[in-house]
């Protein structure tokens, strides 16, 4: 599962290390001009410090024009978070506006939920679910046994 990163998100070690385990590569895609102030600037300080994943720069705007991120007239990108499967196909995606920060944490759940029902297909996670909880059957009378439970 691959996840690309259209903005400048901070992510805790603990948390980066946590993303590697669920996923293979990042990408995460930033101004060219701002690349080095950023990752000369350590973490304290609301930079990034060093990095073990590439950035990359959308000069020419072809990434955020092709994942409908775009503000064609002001030539910035909205934020936005696309969970792209090994198969190419798009299972989440989120975009926010620009004053809206995200949730580390909820992207973090919810690649786990995504790795759970690949790795269990014929289970759904439920709205707010973790690691852990209870997962029930994509169907109305199956699902009975989940809401039972709860």
């Amino acid at each position: 599962m691959s996840a690309y990163f259209l903005h400048k998100r901070l992510f805790t070690t603990l948390h980066f290390f946590l993303f590697i385990e669920l996923i293979n590569d990042k990408l995460v895609c930033m101004m060219q001009f701002s690349h080095l102030a950023w990752v000369q600037t350590d973490r304290k300080s609301g930079g990034l410090g060093d990095l073990s994943y590439p950035l990359i720069s959308d000069i020419t705007k072809s990434i955020s024009t092709a994942y409908n991120v775009l503000i064609p007239d002001q030539g910035i990108a909205l934020r936005g978070l696309f969970i792209i499967d090994k198969e190419g196909i798009i299972q989440h995606s989120t975009i926010n506006n620009l004053g809206i920060g995200r949730s580390v944490d909820e992207t973090l759940r919810t690649l786990q939920a995504l790795q759970y029902v690949q790795d269990n297909p014929n289970e759904v996670c439920p709205a707010g679910w973790k690691p852990g909880e209870k997962s029930m059957k994509p169907d109305p009378k199956l699902s009975k046994e989940y809401f039972a439970a709860i």
